[in-house]
């Protein structure tokens, strides 16, 4: 959603699920993601963590570096350009989704 691209490309369901179970995922090298946070980049690596022993609880990630930086400038006004690109992203995530 933040980028407006699956972190798994895929051409159906099928090929989705497998990628996000046997696929390991760098978001550095995502052409899609060159324009996301390396904080933000970790808030979604910490929350697609396979092992579940090491994923974090929601609880966690509501305490991580990058929610806490957006809550905290949730107050500041957006500017219409970005609200346009953050529509349309999500318009692109939402018609992509195979899910």
């Amino acid at each position: 959603m933040l980028c407006g691209r699956s972190p798994f490309p895929g051409k159906n369901k099928e090929e989705i699920a497998k990628m996000t179970i046997s696929r390991e995922i760098d978001l550095d090298k995502k052409e899609s993601f060159n324009n996301i946070s390396q904080e933000c980049k970790n808030f979604i690596m910490c929350a697609m963590e396979r092992d579940t022993s090491k994923r974090f609880s929601a609880e966690q990630l509501l305490q991580h570096p990058w929610i806490i930086k957006m809550s905290d400038q949730a107050d500041q006004i957006i500017d219409e350009s970005e609200k346009i690109e953050m529509i349309q992203n999500l318009k692109d995530f939402g018609n992509a989704s195979k899910f």
